[in-house]
C-alpha cells in the first residue's frame, strides 16, 4: 500500500511540475485596468493572455493584490499601467519585488487634461483630488499616442512577433484616426456631457 501511494505522489508531483513548466513558457501580460486590456489585446491577438489587475467592479481604494494576482504578475512578460492614476503608484510599490524591470507607464507624450477627479477612500472617508483627469484613454487624440507606446513596448518584449505588433499597432491606430473624424464631424458645433461613474 505504501508503495503504491509513494508512486501516486509522485505522479501527482511530476503532474504538476510539467503544468507549471507549461504555465511558465507561455505568453503573458497584466494590465492595471480593463481598458488597457482591449487595447493590449488588439495589438498582440488572442495569442497572449493578458492579466488585469484590477477587474471590474473592484473600487481602487480598497483593492488588494491576491496570492495569485501576484503570482501572475511575476509570470507576466510585461506590466502595462496608465501612469496616471494613483492607485497604481500604490500598487506597483506594493508589488516591486514581483515586477524587476517589467512596469511600462504608456502616458509618454499624453496630453494631459487639466481639471479634477475627486473621490473617497472607502476606509477611511478620506478624499482625493487631483490637477488633472487621470483618465488618458478617454480621448481619441491620446489613444493613439498609448496604442504607440504599447505596440513600442510591445516590440521590445516580444521582438519574434514584431511584424503581427507592427501591423496591428498601425491597424488600431488607423481604427481610432477613423472612429476620432466620425465622431469630430458628428458632435461638432454640439455640447454634450460625458459620465463616468
Amino acid at each position: 500500500m505504501k508503495r503504491y501511494f509513494a508512486i501516486a505522489l509522485t505522479l501527482l508531483i511530476l503532474l504538476a511540475c510539467t503544468n507549471r513548466g507549461t504555465n511558465a513558457t507561455s505568453k503573458s501580460i497584466t494590465v492595471t485596468i480593463p481598458p488597457l486590456k482591449g487595447i493590449v489585446q488588439e495589438i498582440v491577438g488572442e495569442e497572449i493572455n493578458i492579466n488585469i489587475l484590477l477587474p471590474e467592479g473592484t473600487t481602487p481604494e480598497s483593492f488588494s493584490p491576491t496570492i495569485s494576482q501576484l503570482i501572475g504578475i511575476q509570470d507576466s512578460d510585461a506590466i502595462f499601467s496608465t501612469g496616471t492614476l494613483s492607485f497604481e503608484e500604490v500598487i506597483t510599490n506594493e508589488i516591486a519585488q514581483h515586477i524587476g524591470n517589467k512596469l511600462f507607464r504608456i502616458n509618454e507624450g499624453v496630453a494631459v487634461i487639466e481639471g479634477h477627479c475627486s473621490h473617497s477612500d472607502a476606509h477611511n472617508d478620506e478624499h482625493h483630488h487631483h490637477g488633472h483627469d487621470p483618465h488618458i484613454w478617454l480621448s481619441l487624440d491620446n489613444l493613439t499616442i498609448i496604442a504607440q507606446n504599447i505596440g513600442d513596448s510591445l516590440l521590445d518584449i516580444y521582438p519574434d512577433d514584431s511584424v503581427r505588433i507592427k501591423t496591428n499597432t498601425a491597424k488600431l491606430i488607423d481604427k481610432i484616426e477613423k472612429t476620432d473624424q466620425e465622431c469630430r464631424s458628428k458632435l461638432t458645433g454640439n455640447t454634450f456631457l460625458i459620465y463616468h461613474p
